[in-house]
């Protein structure tokens, strides 16, 4: 994208980086050396502030499978806006939404909503310890669960999009700030490999409370479990009494009771957040009604204290609630067929321009990696070329593609069979371009 075609938005970085930290409270994608600011957005497309169109393959971080401008989202919230937009009390917005999710997630009986996925890692991970006695967690290596202290412990290098120029140590980036015995209290897993992990939780099976899992590895790249890999954490934490807890931020939105449906793998707990609240600020935790007990003081003394000003706000939960009623089986039918189509095609034209790229993903969720070998957990995106990878990003911006640089994406249910082809055309223009054909 021609910095003459983008220059509202390079004015408007000028006038934001006055006040914000860093240029940006979130990140975003770039047009050069600065982020392009959008003004609207309208089914599967959105518009900058000069007006360019670009094809949307974030949808609000995965939050959005109807895209944008969705009307059954837009009444709900101008009807909840009428009647207050928020109380701090009981309002009734919350029982609808709660009503779906239990009936659609099986891991869910009782749940709490907060104001998002990081207070709901944070919430998880104290039930588990007050359940279970035991201090320590798990979770994979690069797997993302938020911002909170001990769960930002092992953060990975497609977390951030940050190349890797043999300097950078993305665990030790993202533990600046945390007291150093926090991370004592974490051990890292592998993703994918069974064998590492057995022999990991073996050794401290009397300490873990629970053991944290993207059911897809979002943060690495949209990476798949491999078969019976959920199955085989399901197993080995019931045997050691641990606490298994699966974070669906983002993978809740490839069936109708998330991944932990797809994969027939029910966890003990479920943190989720951004398809259940329909664009608006939220998060939720749940399980069983015996384990969401240690929430309820008429049930238990103490109790978990769950707290949070905005949590159940009226706008998410009626956002959220109209969202979730809108998706039908149809609809994940289309966005598994047109995520698999992406997939395919994408993989056709690599393998017809012989470049250095593989694609992963499920449903609607997908990603790449400039990478030879397999990728298959953090470890193995952690080897790709993440600089080489953001070249390319960067190409397809400038051809009416909208995408983060992590490489990280997802189709929605207005697109049709031109965006896909429009992706990989705009794909294998970029490849060329950056000289990784014939690679």
């Amino acid at each position: 994208m021609g910095a003459r075609r983008t220059t509202k938005s390079k004015r408007a970085f000028a006038r934001l980086d006055r006040y914000i930290a860093g240029g940006s409270t979130r990140g975003g994608v770039l047009s050069g050396s600065y982020p392009i600011f959008l003004d609207h957005g309208e089914g599967c497309s959105v518009y900058d502030a000069d007006g360019n169109r670009y094809i949307d393959f974030i949808n609000a971080s995965f939050a959005l499978p109807f895209g944008h401008n969705f009307a059954p989202v837009r009444r709900a919230i101008a009807s909840q806006v009428t009647k207050g937009t928020f109380f701090t009390a009981h309002n009734e917005t919350e029982t609808e939404l709660a009503r779906l999710l239990c009936e659609r997630v099986p891991s869910i009986e009782r749940l709490k909503f907060c104001n998002s996925g990081t207070e709901a890692t944070m919430f998880a991970a104290r039930a588990a310890r007050a359940l279970t006695g035991r201090m320590k967690l798990a979770k994979m290596a690069g797997g993302f669960h938020g911002t909170n202290d001990v769960l930002s412990t092992g953060l990975g290098l497609m977390s951030g999009g940050i190349p890797d120029d043999g300097d950078y140590n993305p665990v030790k980036q993202a533990a600046i700030g945390i007291p150093p015995a926090i991370a004592g209290d974490v051990v890292l897993l592998s993703f994918n490999n069974p064998t590492y992990c057995e022999a990991v939780i073996e050794r401290h099976k009397k300490e873990l409370a629970a053991v944290f899992v993207e059911p897809v590895m979002g943060a690495a790249g949209m990476i798949p479990p491999r078969e019976g890999f959920l199955q085989f954490l399901r197993e080995i934490t019931k045997r050691y009494g641990i606490f298994l807890i699966f974070d669906e931020m983002i993978s809740m939105g490839i069936a109708r009771g998330g991944a932990q449906e797809y994969y027939g793998v029910t966890p003990d707990m479920t943190c989720c957040g951004k398809i259940i609240g329909g664009g608006m600020p939220i998060g939720c935790l749940g399980g069983s009604e015996a384990v969401m007990a240690v929430f309820d003081r008429r049930k238990r003394t103490p109790i978990v204290n769950h707290g949070g000003t905005f949590a159940g706000h009226p706008l998410s939960m009626a956002a959220g609630a109209a969202q979730l009623r809108a998706m039908t089986p149809a609809v994940y039918r289309r966005l598994h067929h047109l995520g698999d189509l992406l997939r395919s095609r994408l993989r056709a034209m690599i393998a017809e321009v012989e470049a250095p790229i593989q694609v992963t993903g499920v449903g609607q969720l997908f990603a790449f990696h400039v990478a030879r070998h397999e990728v298959y957990n953090y470890e193995t995106a952690w080897k790709g070329d993440a600089k080489k990878a953001q070249e390319i990003i960067d190409s397809m911006t400038k051809r009416g593609i909208f995408q983060t640089r992590t490489t990280r994406g997802a189709v929605s249910y207005p697109m049709t069979e031109s965006h896909i082809e429009a992706y990989a055309t705009a794909m294998r223009e970029a490849i060329i371009e950056n000289g990784l054909a014939g690679g």
